[in-house]
């Protein structure tokens, strides 16, 4: 088995304040810090949804200013497929992530 922690985060390069993000927790915690600084700047307000349930609930906040955040990797719900069950999730040892600025 794996230990410790590699996050991925992949700005898309048409929209600047979206990005992916890739987050292999082997050490199990339920929280991982991100650098979202190639991303969103300090003050900008963002939006962050697990995609396993992307209709699911989300996380707001406000970019702080050295640009790092916590993102949890226990609590996220898994969207259950029309006429089947809903699948196992792969929380908390992996998480992909949409995160996008929001205006407002």
């Amino acid at each position: 088995r794996m230990a410790g922690t590699t996050v991925i985060v992949r700005p898309n390069r048409y929209r600047s304040g979206r990005a992916h993000l890739a987050i292999y927790n082997w050490n199990l915690k339920d929280g991982v810090q991100v650098d979202l600084s190639g991303v969103l700047e300090p003050g900008d307000r963002y939006e962050l949804r697990a995609v396993q349930d992307i209709f699911g609930a989300a996380i707001s906040g406000t970019c702080p200013p050295d640009g790092k955040i916590t993102v949890p990797m226990t609590g996220w719900g898994v969207g259950k497929p029309v006429g089947w069950e809903a699948p196992a999730g792969t929380f908390p040892e992996f998480g992909a992530f949409l995160l996008e600025r929001v205006e407002g």
